[in-house]
């Protein structure tokens, strides 16, 4: 799904928590205090079942069930949100920043792959060839290139409808400074072009906080825009 169109209706919610290495090879998060409804008393919470999936982390997710809330959700570890083929950020299961060749972070392995190849002049073809796809990575048209723009510019506070107090909040949740997104916003309604889309939204990717301000960030902007339900466990 990412970041191209809301949910359906009922999805499910979600917390993210860090997967670490157990003795038989996969995967696991530590069990969670609270659920996604949270409260000012601990849940009692256990593992419904290992949810797996043919895109995103490449391992099962734990699906966990809350006794108290009568309530499912699922553990994301970092940088993902539900049914992404790509992370949010480039980090590793358990929270920490990985770094690619160029020893810095690369939007190209995200949600924001579209907006990065735009600001590279690399603007996806008007038509994909038919035939066998892999499920890791599909082809995509220029349609659909412009779909994910338009997503994460929504996501950024940077689309042509959105207004000076829905950047505030941009501002506000990704801690990067209003007069920076409101410049970004009015190069991009001055020539809304792919390329001009690219680059002012890599602009900002750019200047995000740390890694985990930046995770939270994203991921409550994401529940604002309605892409998602539950993103982050209560704080306690």
């Amino acid at each position: 799904m990412g970041l191209t169109r809301k949910p359906v209706v009922g999805s499910r919610p979600f917390i993210v928590l860090p997967y670490y290495a157990s003795e038989g090879g996969q995967p696991k998060p530590d069990k969670p205090r609270f659920c996604p409804e949270g409260g000012d008393y601990e849940c009692s919470i256990v593992i419904k079942k290992w949810r797996k999936r043919k895109c995103g982390p490449n391992f099962p997710l734990a699906g966990m069930y809350c006794k108290v809330h009568d309530l499912s959700f699922t553990i994301y570890p970092p940088g993902w949100s539900p049914y992404s083929r790509r992370p949010l950020l480039l980090v590793d299961h358990g929270g920490c920043a990985v770094e690619t060749s160029a020893h810095q972070m690369s939007w190209s392995f995200t949600l924001f792959k579209a907006l990065y190849d735009a600001s590279k002049g690399n603007f996806w073809p008007e038509e994909v060839s038919l035939g066998p796809i892999p499920d890791s990575d599909p082809q995509q048209s220029r349609r659909t290139q412009r779909r994910h723009i338009a997503g994460a510019l929504r996501l950024l506070g940077l689309s042509g409808f959105q207004d000076t107090r829905q950047r505030e909040i941009v501002s506000h949740e990704i801690q990067l400074g209003l007069m920076m997104l409101e410049d970004c916003a009015a190069r991009i309604r001055a020539g809304p072009t792919l390329g001009v889309m690219g680059t002012e939204g890599v602009r900002v990717l750019a200047q995000l906080p740390g890694i985990r301000s930046a995770m939270s960030g994203l991921l409550a902007l994401g529940e604002r825009q309605g892409y998602w339900r539950t993103s982050t466990p209560p704080k306690h």
